[in-house]
């Protein structure tokens, strides 16, 4: 009966982030949905956006949604102007709002899966640990992977916002390695460019990450 509790939970959070997801970036520009596009290197010379895998879509609505520009205003902050109290459900008010608190985009090494439902995560750059609520991550996922992604409190709860690769433990060093090289944009190491992690992670996930496949 529990894990039938957790199961349920789980499948309306993760429909809620995707509709919440969706909802914040058709407030999009198109101009900042090329660029988004063109920093994970998704646009082709001729302008067109390709997207053909799942995780590549993930991946661009992320920077879209948490995108960190002085003069920019965070979509979430956006959609929570346009909508008032009696028009929005409480709990996709509370996801916004922690979107906006501050969300955690690092790499993790995953170091108890038994609990099925739920991962502990170790920081293997800045940060603490925590359990990873997923329920399907749970069951596949064990002591030799890392989980590079975002993630947010949500109530009781850890969750992740839609973006999130999965490496094997003995890529560690080689991440870590990458992470210290410059970034020849910033001129800056990867590892202190942390705005930038998202386009490094989904980059290295397509070069020798573990498929996740649907979630």
């Amino acid at each position: 009966m529990f894990g039938s509790k957790l199961k349920k939970e789980y499948r309306q959070i993760r429909k809620m982030v995707t509709e919440v997801n969706a909802k914040l970036t058709k407030l999009a520009e198109p101009q900042q949905i090329r660029e988004a596009g063109a920093s994970l290197g998704l646009v082709d010379r001729d302008g067109t956006l390709n997207l053909v895998k799942q995780s590549d879509t993930e991946a661009m609505m992320d920077l879209l949604i948490f995108q960190q520009a002085a003069d920019v205003r965070p979509l979430p902050a956006v959609f929570l102007d346009s909508v008032g109290d009696d028009f929005l459900p409480a709990l996709e008010r509370q996801l916004l709002e922690n979107y906006l608190k501050g969300t955690v985009f690092s790499l993790f090494a995953v170091t108890d899966w038994k609990k099925k439902d739920f991962l502990t995560l170790e920081p293997l750059l800045d940060g603490t640990s925590f359990e990873l609520f997923d329920a399907v991550l749970g069951r596949i996922a064990d002591e030799s992977w890392m989980l590079a992604g975002r993630f947010v409190p949500f109530g009781d709860r850890w969750i992740h916002t839609g973006v999130i690769y999965a490496f094997d433990l003995a890529a560690r060093e080689r991440l870590l390695s990458l992470l210290d090289e410059v970034d020849e944009a910033t001129g800056a190491s990867r590892r202190a460019s942390v705005s930038r992690f998202p386009c490094y992670f989904y980059q290295w996930y397509r070069d020798f990450g573990t498929p996740l496949g649907q979630r």
